[in-house]
Parts: structure tokens; C-alpha cells; sequence
């Protein structure tokens, strides 16, 4: 499963990365934020496309329930609580921030708007710290377009 699961993600990330500005691989494993390596300047407009799976339980990957995309797990759609990377977004998704001090946002499947400030763009799996980030399995594929 986990060879079916890395050919999916990498057919999609080989059409989609010739019109993308950048791919960047966010893992659900790692508990802090990826540095993308975009710059965004205030009112820099931007797009992000993400694909690939992520289960939150890495010894039950046959219990689709424990599956989710980039907009989250069909299992909870609960907001996550203070002991997650980005509080009061949505649980098991993925988010973003612009700057290292930056507000975080939903991202999810697709994103696109406007940058708020000028700074670094990162991603993340919105999971509980420390621990949470643990017992997954999977990543996303992240293909941003700056407009």
C-alpha cells in the first residue's frame, strides 16, 4: 500500500509541478513548520494546490477512517483545540502562515489569496504537540503559484 501511495503522489506531483512556481513535500510526521523557501511580499497574490493522504494512526493504515486529505479527515470535523500547531483551525488538515510569527490559515485542498504581510510562507499538519505528530503516516504534495 504504502508503494501504490508514493506512485499516486508522485504522478500528481510530475503533471502538476510544470505550473507551479514550487512543490514542496509537507510531512505529517513532523511536528513544526516547513519552510516552503517562497518569499511573499504584502499583497502578494498566491496559490496553493495539495494532494496526497495522511493517516493519524500509523498501525491501523487498512481503517479508512483514519485517512484524510489536505482539508482534513472525514472523521472529525472539529476544530483544533490549544494543544495543536495552529489552535482554533481545522483539526488534521493542512494549514499555513506567512513569517515565523505569522497568523496560521486553513489551507486544505486549495488556497488562494492574498498575502497579509510580507514573509516566508510555511506549511503544517494541524495535529496535537508534541506527541500527535507521532503515530502518523503519509505527506502532502503542495504546489504553489505566486500570481
Amino acid at each position: 500500500m504504502k508503494f501504490l501511495f508514493s506512485i499516486f503522489v508522485l504522478f500528481f506531483s510530475f503533471s502538476i509541478t510544470m505550473l507551479a512556481q514550487k512543490a514542496v513535500i509537507v510531512e505529517s510526521t513532523k511536528s513544526n513548520w516547513t519552510d516552503t523557501g517562497i518569499s511573499l511580499s504584502n499583497g502578494d497574490e498566491f496559490m496553493i494546490n495539495s494532494y496526497g493522504f495522511v493517516s493519524t494512526r500509523n498501525w491501523q493504515l487498512n481503517d479508512l477512517k483514519n485517512w484524510g486529505g489536505p482539508g482534513g479527515s472525514s472523521f472529525t470535523s472539529e476544530l483544533a483545540d490549544n494543544s495543536c500547531l495552529a489552535p482554533g483551525l481545522k483539526n488534521l488538515a493542512l494549514v499555513g502562515k506567512i513569517g515565523k510569527n505569522g497568523r496560521p490559515f486553513n489551507v486544505g485542498d486549495n488556497y488562494s489569496n492574498r498575502a497579509d504581510q510580507s514573509g516566508t510562507l510555511y506549511l503544517a499538519y494541524n495535529d496535537q504537540l508534541p506527541s500527535g505528530h507521532g503515530d502518523n503516516f503519509g505527506y502532502f504534495v503542495s504546489f504553489i503559484l505566486l500570481k
